[in-house]
């Protein structure tokens, strides 16, 4: 979860916006909000998740003898 603001917060005068998934400190991320409290709201981030990297494995290829 991440502590964020939209454009039309303040930070010294309003609230906040708990932002789940994924993010980076510093950088502008489209979200939806999903729920509003009295002063904060909560959103999730529309920023797909990153590719995971996949570990290459080299199989063990063994040769066949004729019969």
């Amino acid at each position: 979860m991440w502590k964020a603001r939209f454009a039309g917060q303040a930070p010294q005068v309003d609230g906040v916006v708990k932002l789940f998934g994924e993010a980076r400190p510093a950088t502008l991320v489209p979200a939806r909000v999903i729920e509003s409290f009295d002063y904060d709201l909560s959103a999730w981030s529309l920023v797909p998740p990153p590719a995971r990297k996949l570990k290459y494995v080299n199989p063990k290829v063994e040769r066949l003898s004729p019969s």
